[in-house]
């Protein structure tokens, strides 16, 4: 059936944007890099990676986060955890960050940390970050050429840095030359609520106000995912749904399975 679908997945034709809001996982990125080879890889380094940087005061800072995260969730005192030593310490967290990965959770000091085991991972060479090759065609040739003259932002549930190593240290090479800003869950907010997409509007629109004007229509946001396709249409964006493998339509939605399904019609041709 995916076959048979993609056989006959049209061409969407759409105003030229000014802005395309990009998600990772199930858009430029397949799901399994994510799933299969950067949570694992976080999750093999977590514990090694604190015993290095116990002494370090981002790291120690982050630590009481997740513990702090973890009381109120369970209702359980801070004070049982504050006389830990060392060893004790790592492990009582790894514990909790673990159960956290079982279950997907999209806790900040968590992202933060994950992405600075990745980084390690990226810049000794164990990792490269995937890129379907029509988003890596799109991004850095067709959208951001003189003649498209896109603004390209992503939007990710994992860390700012955690994105600028995977399009940084891509199979094609650093792309973060032509990605003029990132958000995530720290900076913006949950991706299934309008308000993070006004929010992300509002900066563009401020950070482009000297150039030109910049309406939240004017913006169009690609994403696997129905809940936060239905938030930025809700706040005003145009949207259209990334349908990579094992991604259910939603027919609420336009739908693409490459970035070069995407055609722009031209206002000034009305």
């Amino acid at each position: 059936s995916t076959v048979l679908h993609q056989c006959i997945m049209s061409k969407q034709k759409l105003f030229k944007p000014k802005v395309i809001l990009l998600d990772i996982e199930g858009t430029t990125t397949a799901i399994t890099f994510v799933s299969n080879v950067l949570f694992p890889f976080a999750r093999r380094h977590f514990k090694s990676f604190l015993r290095q940087r116990y002494n370090d005061s981002v790291i120690q800072q982050k630590m009481k986060e997740i513990k702090a995260i973890h009381c109120k969730q369970t209702n359980v005192d801070n004070v049982m955890t504050s006389n830990l030593s060392a060893p004790e310490d790592i492990d009582h967290v790894c514990d909790i960050v673990y159960k956290w990965m079982d279950e997907n959770a999209k806790i900040p000091p968590l992202k933060f940390l994950q992405g600075l085991i990745w980084r390690e991972g990226y810049e000794n060479g164990t990792l490269a970050g995937h890129i379907y090759s029509d988003a890596y065609e799109c991004i850095a040739q067709k959208w951001t050429s003189t003649t498209d003259n896109i603004k390209i932002y992503i939007y990710s549930s994992g860390s700012v840095q955690a994105q600028k190593l995977l399009f940084g240290f891509s199979d094609f090479g650093d792309l973060n030359t032509f990605i003029s800003g990132n958000f995530d869950l720290t900076s913006i907010g949950v991706k299934t609520d309008s308000k993070s997409y006004r929010k992300i509007y509002e900066q563009i629109s401020h950070a482009h106000a000297k150039n030109e004007i910049i309406r939240i229509s004017d913006i169009l946001f690609i994403s696997d995912n129905p809940n936060e396709l239905s938030a930025a249409q809700q706040a005003g964006m145009n949207v259209v749904q990334s349908i990579r493998s094992n991604v259910i339509p939603d027919h609420r939605f336009k739908q693409i399975d490459s970035f070069h399904d995407l055609e722009w019609i031209s206002r000034s041709n009305l």
